[in-house]
């Protein structure tokens, strides 16, 4: 593996801008939201990063019995939310994920500010080797 890519900025591999709701949205209309834009997490905003609701969590209010339609996502969220910035490299973001056990980085800048998001499917994909850089190692 080219160690190179993972000094790479997450600037550079993080989608941007990230899916927002509001902490009143019933979880039903945020489930909706996953599925039809087929990402796996929604940040929760207020006037900052309030917290990060995923598909997991979705399912996990369900499988509790509770009612989707009355249940807000403020209820299913995680509010201790671990950031990265984006000028932090592909490797600080993937010591943090492993660190705490998460798949999904809120990036935000200096002043707190939500400028995108970082997956592990992002880091993955940045770091693996194309098909070209393959067939090209072949070829040498």
């Amino acid at each position: 593996m080219d160690v190179e890519r993972l000094e790479r900025p997450v600037s550079e591999i993080m989608t941007s801008p990230a899916r927002t709701v509001d902490p009143e949205m019933a979880v039903t209309d945020a489930a909706r939201i996953l599925w039809h834009e087929g990402i796996g997490a929604l940040i929760v905003e207020t006037d900052e990063v309030a917290g990060i609701v995923t598909e997991s969590d979705v399912v996990r209010g369900v499988c509790a019995s509770h009612d989707p339609e009355q249940l807000r996502v403020r209820e299913l969220m995680t509010d201790l939310v671990i950031t990265v910035g984006p000028e932090e490299t592909i490797r600080d973001a993937s010591v943090r994920m492993q660190d705490n056990d998460i798949k999904k980085l809120p990036v935000v800048d200096d002043t707190g500010t939500l400028v995108g998001v970082v997956t592990t499917t992002d880091i993955a994909e940045s770091i693996a080797p194309s098909f070209d850089d393959v067939l090209a190692e072949f070829a040498e």
